[in-house]
């Protein structure tokens, strides 16, 4: 009965750990009509393509044109949020106030109390058109303090996954930086990056400010492998 039941339950096994290893689409013209074609290959080996019927050649432009007029309006709705990211943050700050005023208690102090400890060490480096190091501290009236290397001492807030650094190198503009997957902090635009301590290696690099900011931040470094262990005797 037990075999019985394991020669019934293998296939559903074998199935459940199949899973999708490519997985392609693309267009095709067969004389004037326009197909999607996808190929879809498995862990298993298996193979399967599907052919849909997208139209004549009118339909397949006008398909198009729809698609870049929407994905364009998407990246519009997009830009339009971090236009605004630095005005939310300075809205942010002035709430900060009305709940002080009201509850007696400062949320961005409380920010900073939490990640006191990470902000303090030594260590960061704020890369613009060359590596600098850079520190923050808290001063005896609490305020959160930043000082980047041959820079005077200004303020800064920490919002937790968003900094702004106020008069950033004394140009009477603010700096506004959010953390990215790697745990450091970077502006809008990509081109200046704030490395934590301890975070991927901190290293001179000239930086095309063309290229996208995740591709030119580098690779942690891999941890060196284990040593193998001597044999007795």
């Amino acid at each position: 009965m037990i075999k019985t039941l394991i020669f019934i339950l293998l296939p559903f096994v074998a199935i459940s750990q199949r899973y999708t290893v490519l997985d392609t689409s693309y267009t095709v013209n067969a004389g004037g009509v326009f197909f999607e074609v996808r190929d879809v290959t498995y862990s298993t080996g298996e193979q399967t393509t599907s052919k849909t019927l997208i139209g004549d050649t009118a339909t397949y432009f006008n398909a198009n044109l729809i698609r870049f007029q929407d994905e364009a309006r998407r990246m519009a709705t997009l830009a339009q949020q971090v236009f605004n990211m630095g005005k939310r943050l300075n809205d942010l700050k002035k709430e900060n106030d009305k709940i002080l005023t009201a509850t007696g208690r400062d949320i961005l102090d409380t920010i900073i109390i939490r990640n006191l400890i990470d902000f303090t060490a030594s260590g960061w480096v704020i890369r613009d058109t060359s590596n600098k190091s850079m520190a923050f501290s808290v001063n005896a009236s609490g305020r959160f303090r930043y000082q980047i290397q041959g820079q005077a001492t200004r303020n800064a807030f920490l919002f937790g996954d968003a900094i702004t650094l106020n008069n950033y190198l004394g140009t009477g503009k603010d700096l506004f930086v959010f953390k990215t997957e790697s745990g450091n902090y970077r502006n809008r635009e990509g081109t200046i990056l704030l490395r934590k301590p301890g975070g991927a290696q901190n290293r001179e690099v000239w930086v095309d400010p063309n290229l996208d900011a995740e591709s030119v931040e580098p690779i942690p470094p891999k941890k060196p492998s284990a040593k193998p262990k001597k044999k007795k005797g």
